[in-house]
């Protein structure tokens, strides 16, 4: 007997393992992608809310520079040049890889925040302060991608195991 099919009395194949183990792969690949791009409004307005919020993080700390007398830094080259966190522009837009290159860089925030945080504690209570409120913003950012990323995985999970 063919180990690729399995065969009738009268020779014809009723089985391609092979075929049937393809198209079953095919249906779950295909099954993850819908479950994915079914999620990929959800993902842009969470993304489009972060955005809204990190934008108030920049207000917040460009006013508190002001109010300390000092100038926020205007040029957006100069951005790139001074971030601790650096940015890397998205090669691959799937939702996943979008949602994986976010945490890292939320968890990057979070860090510098709390380095912010442990720096000006006891010293300047007002920045001490902001640096905690975006932290806790940056948190929450963090743990809502990471959420979608264990929704995916546990997609996957389910549609592989039918």
């Amino acid at each position: 007997m063919n180990p690729v099919s399995t065969t009738a009395e009268g020779g014809n194949t009723l089985v391609n393992v092979g075929e049937v183990m393809t198209q079953f792969a095919n249906s779950a690949i295909q099954g993850i992608s819908d479950s994915i791009v079914a999620m990929r409004g959800d993902v842009q307005r969470e993304f489009q809310e972060h955005a809204a919020e990190e934008y108030n993080h920049a207000k917040l700390l460009a006013d508190r520079i002001i109010e300390l007398e000092g100038v926020p830094v205007l040029d957006p080259k100069q951005w790139f040049d001074l971030a601790r966190c650096k940015y890397d522009a998205p090669v691959d837009f799937g939702s996943e890889i979008l949602l994986k290159q976010n945490v890292e860089s939320e968890r990057c925030a979070i860090y510098r925040y709390q380095q912010i945080a442990e720096f000006t504690n006891g010293i300047d209570f007002t920045t001490c302060d902001i640096a905690k409120h975006i932290m806790a913003e940056e948190e929450d950012h963090e743990q809502d991608l990471q959420d979608y990323l264990n929704d995916i995985a546990r997609m996957k999970a389910y549609i592989l195991k039918k």
